[in-house]
C-alpha cells in the first residue's frame, strides 16, 4: 500500500524486523529466490529458452576462401510477472503499550510477530514453487527408498550427483541443494553418507554429519550452497488443533542453480519485489495511528512475486521418504 500522510514509515522498526528474521534461521525462501527489486508492479521481461533459443547447439561452419561464415539469430521469447500486495497488521494498544514498557518494546515485539507470519507466508510459496515438479519436471526416484529400513542403503551422494549431471545435462551448472530438516535428519544417519564424509565405523570420528560438512562433500561437483530447511507451519483452520508440518516437505530434494541479481544473469528464479516506499528491503514496516481504539497500528508488507523464472535450472530428487 502507498504510504499516506497518516502513514508513518518506519526504518527503525523495519532494522529491528530484519534483525529478528536473521535469527529465525529456519527460514531460506529468500535465500533460494533471490530478492530482485522491480520497478512496476507487473510487467514482462524477454527470455532465452534452452529449445527455442537453441542454446546448446553447435553450429560453426567452415568458410570457404570469398565465403562468409554462417548466422544464426538469436530468438528471444518473453514471461510475465504480477506482484501482489500482502501484509499483517498488529494494534497495539496504549493500555498495554504502558503496561509493557518497562520490560520490552511494545512496537517491536508486535513488528517482529508480524514479521515472522510474514516471511513464513513467503517461504511456505518458496517452497511450493521449487519442489514442485510440475515446473521442474517429474522427480527421478532415489537409487534407494529414504526410509528407516533402508538406512544402511540409502546412498545420498549418488542422488545428488545423479541430480547434477540431469541438470549439467540441460545446459546449466548446479550450486546448490535444498532438503528439509526431516528428509536430512534421515539421510544423515545413513551408513553410506557417513562413510563418505569419512565418519563411517572405525573412524574414531564423532561428529555429526552437517550441512557445512555436505557442501564440502559436493564441492567438487560445484555444490556450493547447501540449505537444510528447518520452517514448519500450522495448517489447521483457526481455532482448530494444531497441524504442524514440514514446510518444504519430505516428497523432493532439489537440485539446481541459485543466483542473484539481473534474471539474465541466470538462476531458478527470484523474488521479485514492488516496493513503493523505495526501502531497499523486500519488507516495509509502517505505522499510523487508530484513535478510534486508542492503538498504534503496526504494519509488515510485502509486495512480491516468487518467479521461477528458468526452469530448466533444477531437478528433483523423488526421496520415496516413509
Amino acid at each position: 500500500m502507498t504510504p499516506t500522510a497518516s502513514t508513518t514509515l518506519r526504518g527503525d522498526l523495519n532494522q529491528v524486523v530484519e534483525e529478528a528474521a536473521a535469527m529465525d534461521r529456519f527460514f531460506i525462501g529468500h535465500l533460494v529466490l533471490p530478492a530482485l527489486r522491480v520497478d512496476t508492479v507487473s510487467g514482462q521481461y524477454p527470455k532465452l529458452t534452452l529449445t527455442e533459443s537453441e542454446l546448446l547447439k553447435a553450429g560453426a561452419t567452415k568458410r570457404e576462401s570469398g565465403a562468409s561464415y554462417g548466422r544464426v539469430k538469436q530468438r528471444y521469447t518473453s514471461d510475465t510477472y504480477t506482484c501482489l500486495d500482502r501484509g499483517l497488521e498488529v494494534p497495539v494498544d496504549d493500555n498495554d503499550k504502558a503496561a509493557v514498557a518497562r520490560y520490552f518494546d511494545a512496537e517491536a515485539a508486535a513488528a517482529k510477530h508480524a514479521m515472522r507470519m510474514v516471511r513464513l507466508d513467503h517461504e511456505i510459496r518458496v517452497a511450493a514453487a521449487i519442489m514442485n515438479a510440475t515446473t521442474f519436471g517429474a522427480g527421478t526416484n532415489s537409487v534407494v527408498a529414504y526410509t528407516y529400513a533402508n538406512i544402511a542403503t540409502i546412498d545420498f551422494s549418488y542422488d545428488v550427483r545423479e541430480a547434477v549431471r540431469r541438470v549439467k545435462a540441460k545446459g546449466v551448472i548446479p550450486n546448490t541443494v535444498v532438503l528439509s530438516d526431516t528428509v536430512f535428519n534421515r539421510v544423515r544417519e545413513s551408513t553410506l553418507l557417513k562413510n563418505n564424509c569419512g565418519l563411517g565405523a572405525g573412524s574414531g570420528k564423532a561428529s555429526p554429519v552437517t550441512a557445512a560438512l555436505l557442501g564440502t562433500l559436493f564441492a567438487d561437483d560445484g555444490i556450493t550452497n547447501v540449505y537444510v530447511a528447518k520452517a514448519v507451519y500450522d495448517s489447521a483452520d483457526k481455532g482448530q488443533t494444531a497441524s504442524v508440518g514440514d514446510v518444504w516437505g519430505t516428497t523432493y530434494v532439489w537440485v539446481g542453480n541459485v543466483t542473484g541479481g539481473p534474471i539474465q544473469e541466470g538462476g531458478a528464479g527470484r523474488t521479485l519485489a514492488f516496493n513503493s516506499s523505495g526501502l531497499e528491503s523486500i519488507w516495509e514496516t509502517m505505522t499510523y495511528r487508530d484513535e478510534v481504539h486508542k492503538s498504534d497500528i503496526v504494519r509488515v508488507s510485502q509486495n512480491t512475486d516468487e518467479k521461477i523464472t528458468d526452469s530448466t535450472a533444477g531437478t528433483l530428487i523423488t526421496t520415496q521418504y516413509e
